[in-house]
């Protein structure tokens, strides 16, 4: 009875086991995948912000300076156009400026001029002014004394001709005075317009030196030229790229999660990357944000049906990972090589 009874207990201690391991399989893996302390994908990638150089002008390429894979620091010259034609609008923009410049001096040394005229103006009227008022003293003078027959007519009629002549010549001065008046208004209107001209041909002339500073190609930033398509001896259009410097200095990691992995990760989660080109070895960095919107939100004609059937697709984000200072590995890493990240979001 006993012997009987050892085996059947022990099938029923088994069989419980296996229930309790089935049930907590199935608890593991029905729990939501967000409550794992470590969410990792192989969806990474290394990158950098490239900025790719262009010329701002067209024209036929005529010296390259730089090679592929060369380290150039911003400012840098790395290739020049043919600027005969550039110099030669900077020189006729400079004649039109100097010429420009000659107008405006002659036109305010004319204004002096004028001025010093309405000077003249000005006391030729206040001398006239004084003639006529000492020819109607002496008119009035001779009139009393013709009435008392102390005087001739004939003196009378001298000195109301006087009056009349000093009368004419104080209006005569009056006029040239407004007429010079006149004359500086003009002058002053015509410098105006000479400077506005000036102004107009320096503008031009700032444009065609920018214009001739296009020739010369820098970088405009440190990096590594990568992507040369630049050919001594071709023409080229404004806007065609012809290099691309990649920071190496500056790379990151650019990891596309699931929507369900990202429930706990936050920006400063530390973060262990596994470089498929360098197996085995391991860098540490830390979350530096997630994206406003999945990939796919970009997309030009979404996926997003409102008709017909319709089939869940799990979205992914990318989160931005910053790689930590001070390892050696990271100057071996390049732009697009395949990594696996590890995000403890516990920490």
């Amino acid at each position: 009875m006993t012997k009987t009874n050892k085996p059947t207990l022990l099938k029923i201690m088994l069989i419980a086991l296996l229930l309790i391991i089935a049930v907590g399989i199935i608890i593991y893996f029905n729990q939501p995948e967000s409550k794992a302390a470590h969410q990792t994908t192989d969806d990474a990638y290394v990158q950098a912000d490239i900025t790719f150089v262009s010329s701002q002008i067209s024209g036929t390429l005529n010296k390259i300076m730089v090679k592929d894979n060369q380290t150039v620091k911003a400012g840098e010259l790395l290739a020049t156009i043919d600027g005969r034609d550039f110099t030669l609008a900077v020189d006729m923009e400079t004649s039109k400026v100097n010429t420009a410049k000659a107008n405006v001096a002659v036109l305010k040394a004319m204004l002096i001029k004028q001025k010093n005229v309405i000077k003249t103006a000005d006391v030729l009227l206040d001398i006239s002014k004084a003639d006529v008022k000492f020819a109607k003293d002496d008119f009035t003078r001779y009139e009393n004394l013709a009435k008392d027959g102390a005087s001739s007519i004939q003196k009378l009629q001298y000195a109301r001709k006087q009056l009349n002549v000093k009368k004419a010549i104080n209006e005569k001065n009056k006029l040239l005075l407004d007429e010079a008046k006149l004359e500086l208004d003009v002058l002053i209107s015509e410098i105006d317009k000479a400077d506005a001209q000036l102004k107009l041909a320096e503008s031009s002339l700032a444009l065609a030196e920018s214009t001739l500073s296009y020739t010369q190609i820098v970088a405009t930033r440190d990096g590594v030229i990568g992507k040369k398509t630049a050919r001594e001896g071709a023409y080229i259009t404004s806007n065609t790229p012809l290099f691309a410097i990649v920071p190496i200095d500056k790379i990151y990691i650019t990891a596309n999660y699931r929507e369900t992995q990202l429930a706990k990760v936050t920006p400063g989660n530390p973060v262990k990357i596994e470089i498929d080109a360098f197996p085995g070895e391991f860098l540490n960095g830390y979350v530096d944000s997630l994206a406003p919107a999945s990939g796919v939100s970009y997309a030009a004609v979404g996926p997003h049906n409102a008709t017909g059937n319709f089939t869940k697709i799990v979205q992914r984000l990318p989160i931005r990972i910053q790689l930590s200072a001070d390892q050696p590995l990271t100057k071996k890493l390049r732009v697009g090589m395949s990594v696996t990240t590890d995000i403890n979001v516990e920490q």
